[in-house]
């Protein structure tokens, strides 16, 4: 039993390890995801709530462009390419954080025009906080990741669910409303008159501050212990170019996930998109594994042998078997589950619970195109991959379009699960072309 234990574990690169570290990491996030989802629901109305979710939907795909895409860059930079730490840090950090204040502006541009429910300032502090801070601690994290490994990685973006703890619960703690409403909270000593703190400002403002704080600490003290003294770069043409090859893809992915709600609100259907943003979360939840196993899985396909005919295709296959396994058993639990989970919605929200079925192939669908669009990676096609994301983007955001004003939510889940499933169909195609095509190409230079 102990050699089977330790083959599983160092199996596939010690694979397990690294999946037990990112599933670790996301039922923290989820946990306390859960908590800001239960809390928010208690103080706000679903319109509100659902300018809130609508103001994230849109900082999604902008932090996509400027550190999501940017930090798989930089770790591809490293892993496969094999730059220099401290160049690369220097290089991708000083894009990101030009692309980071753009992004700011056009988001809370963005945001004022099409999203109603909450105030100026209050989009202000969220984007200054989820595209500027944030920038700093996923290019950092993903630097040191190269050299330390992934847990190392994980345990820094984890410290971004601190700040958010440490401003979240005082918050709540002090809130009147709360307090009147769960004994438990009431019965916490704050030593200071309650009031109506728990508030989307209050809680952009600290959120704001503390990841400003938190990524400051990485750059200044984490950073020279481990050799890495980040200084501002000029010339980053390079690290420009590569990592919009990696951005554009992110970001739109993260456009066919939020566009939804943000297409709700735009049609006014405020309230409707507050209690779908409320289903979607559910869904997210179930998410996790899936999300950590591929974020554990995505380092292992960036190593190429083009001797190894058919290397990326045989890994797509063998992470796809697993992660829609995976898939398959969370959709049948969440679904088991939903006469469980009404302790989940506030009353202005139960609504939301109908929804849930609805979105529930979303999961499988996502198991299966995710490892395909990472096979194409290791085969060198990142700009064909971009291609792709960005063409099922554009499909999704004009499905939404289409569909929404005809059937409210349920256009908006349509809209989803058909894009995705457009997704699935030509990331497989892509990668069996193009690894007939590498496995052809390296046949006919070794037979010449």
């Amino acid at each position: 039993m102990g050699r089977i234990i330790n083959w599983v574990w160092h199996a596939s690169d010690k694979l397990a390890a690294d999946t037990l570290w990112a599933i670790s990491s996301e039922i923290v996030k989820m946990a306390f995801t859960l908590f800001s989802f239960l809390m928010l629901q208690r103080v706000l109305s679903p319109a509100e709530y659902g300018g809130y979710i609508s103001a994230y939907a849109i900082a999604a795909p902008l932090g996509a462009l400027v550190f999501s895409g940017p930090a798989l860059a930089a770790l591809t930079a490293l892993l496969r390419d094999k730059r220099p730490a401290s160049e690369t840090l220097n290089a991708y950090l000083s894009v990101a954080l030009l692309a980071a204040v753009g992004s700011f502006l056009i988001g809370v541009g963005l945001s004022s025009l099409v999203v109603s429910g909450i105030s100026l300032w209050e989009t202000v502090f969220i984007f200054a906080g989820e595209l500027i801070a944030v920038t700093v601690v996923y290019i950092y994290s993903s630097v040191v990741q190269a050299g330390f490994g992934f847990a190392v990685m994980k345990r820094m973006r984890l410290g971004l669910v601190a700040v958010r703890a440490l401003i979240m619960v005082p918050l709540v703690a002090l809130d009147l409303r709360l307090a009147e409403r769960y004994s438990f909270i009431e019965s916490i000593p704050v030593g200071v008159e309650r009031f109506e703190s728990l508030t989307v400002l209050n809680l952009a403002v600290g959120q704001c501050l503390g990841y400003g704080a938190y990524s400051l600490w990485l750059l200044k003290k984490d950073g020279p212990r481990r050799g890495l003294n980040y200084r501002r770069q000029r010339n980053t043409r390079e690290a420009f170019n590569h990592s919009l090859t990696f951005a554009l893809p992110t970001a739109a992915s993260s456009v066919q996930a939020g566009s939804d709600k943000v297409v709700l609100n735009a049609y006014n259907l405020v309230a409707e998109s507050g209690l779908y943003g409320a289903a979607y979360r559910v869904v997210s939840l179930g998410m996790t594994p899936l999300l950590a196993l591929d974020s554990a899985a995505f380092q292992r396909f960036l190593p190429d042998d083009e001797s190894d005919a058919g290397l990326h295709m045989r890994r797509s296959v063998r992470f796809t078997a697993l992660m829609f396994g995976c898939s398959l058993i969370v959709t049948f639990v969440i679904y088991l589950s939903l006469p469980l989970l009404d302790f989940l919605f506030d009353e202005e929200f139960i609504e939301a619970k109908s929804m849930v079925p609805w979105l529930l192939p979303f999961i499988p669908l996502m198991a299966l195109s995710g490892t395909p669009m990472n096979g194409l990676i290791g085969l060198g096609r990142a700009k064909e991959r971009g291609y792709l994301f960005l063409a099922s983007a554009g499909f999704s955001l004009g499905a939404y379009i289409v569909l929404v004003p005809l059937w409210g939510w349920k256009g908006a889940v349509a809209g989803t699960l058909i894009s995705e499933a457009i997704l699935v169909v030509v990331s497989w195609i892509s990668l069996v072309y193009y690894q007939k095509l590498r496995d052809g190409s390296t046949l006919r230079e070794t037979n010449s």
